[in-house]
Parts: C-alpha cells; structure tokens; sequence
C-alpha cells in the first residue's frame, strides 16, 4: 500500500533516517493513535490512510511554510508520508506520533532547499539572468487562513528567513514543545529560542498591529 495523495484544502538539510527520530520524553502518545500505529506495524498496511487522513492538512501547511510554493509542498508532503510509512515498523509506541512525523518533513524540505539552491548555483553559472526562485506575488499560505487578521500575520511571517518561519509556525500554530521544534530542525533548544526571539522582533518591526505574542524564556 502507498499512503493517500496530499491534499491542500485546508491549513491543518540535512539527510534524516526517520527510525533514529525521538520525541520529547514528556509527551505520551494517543491511545487510539497508539492502535493504529500498531496495527500497521502488525501488518494492516490500509490503517496507515488514517493517519494520511489526520495530518495530511497539517504536514502541507508545514511545508508549504519552508518551501513557499504548493506544488513543491504537496510533493515533500507526500514524501513525508511515504517515508514514514516506510520506516513505521520502527517507530517507538512510547512517543507522540507528530512530532516524529513533524520532524521528517522538516528535513525533506530542508534537503529539497538545499538541492535548489545548488540547482541555481550551477544554473547561474551559465545564464546571466536572475533567478525566481521562490519568488510568489502572494503567500501560499495566506490563502489557507480565512481570518484577515490572522491571514496578515502569517503573511509576515512568511517573509521571515526559513528557519525563523519554520519555528514560529511549529511552536505557535503546531503548539510543538521546544525540545520538539528543536528535534524536528535537528539544532538546539537554545537556537530555537534565539530565532523565535528574532522572529518576534522581526514582526514587530514590520507590523503594527497584532503579532504573534511574546514568549519569556521561563514560558519556553
């Protein structure tokens, strides 16, 4: 079995082997998650589209915000889910199914950044012209937030730098721990601290209305 297409109908590197991922020791698994997972494990390969189904919206919404175009979210979205199938047999049971998941498509697209940036290295070379490279005339995520004023934060957020979007969107929308964005970017609690820091004075520069809400370093 292959896991179900991507969908984009609603908002929810460095190489990674998806089977030495962890998650934070605090944070238990759902029981019927936990069934689930098991159940693919012990051969029921068709239960695994309930977890497509459950996380598909969030994971799209995770790498559309690293990647900022649909059709190579969609593509690293499905990737994540292939690759997580393939390596369920050694997930732990004892830990949260998402933020092992959260953590494999973090890295695929930082692996697919990388490989564009590479691409266009070598392409400038030869041609004069300058490269679009992710260059839109709108956030792709602001059309998945219906609420203006949400939908004017996040479209500020997307211009911020990748590994400062990537931590807002995971710790303030995902509600992610910080021992967990900091799993999932494969850096230190400390460094995720540092570029939350800088991304919330990057938006209040930029903004004057409501930004995302400042965080104390006891509250991380």
């Amino acid at each position: 079995m292959t896991p179900n297409s991507v969908t984009t109908d609603r908002l929810p590197g460095q190489a990674i082997d998806p089977g030495d991922v962890v998650s934070g020791d605090d944070e238990g698994p759902d029981p019927a998650e936990r069934g689930i997972i098991l159940a693919v494990q012990n051969g029921n390969h068709q239960a695994f589209g309930t977890l497509v189904s459950q996380y598909q919206a969030r994971i799209f919404g995770l790498c559309l915000v690293i990647l900022k175009t649909y059709a190579e979210a969609q593509e690293v979205a499905q990737d994540t889910f292939v690759r997580a199938f393939a390596y369920l047999d050694r997930f732990n049971l004892d830990q949260a199914f998402y933020p092992w998941l959260a953590t494999i498509a973090v890295r695929l697209a930082q692996s697919r950044l990388k490989k564009a940036a590479q691409d266009m290295h070598r392409d400038t070379a030869y041609l004069a012209e300058p490269s679009r490279q992710g260059v839109v005339p709108q956030s792709p995520l602001e059309g998945l937030i219906q609420d203006e004023a949400r939908r004017d934060i996040w479209s500020r957020v997307s211009g911020l730098s990748e590994g400062q979007r990537t931590v807002v969107f995971l710790f303030y929308r995902e509600e992610m721990r910080i021992a967990d964005v900091a799993m999932a970017l494969g850096v230190t609690e400390g460094t995720v601290k540092t570029l939350l820091h800088r991304a919330r004075k990057n938006l209040r520069e930029h903004m004057s209305g409501p930004t995302v809400p400042d965080v104390s370093d006891e509250e991380l």
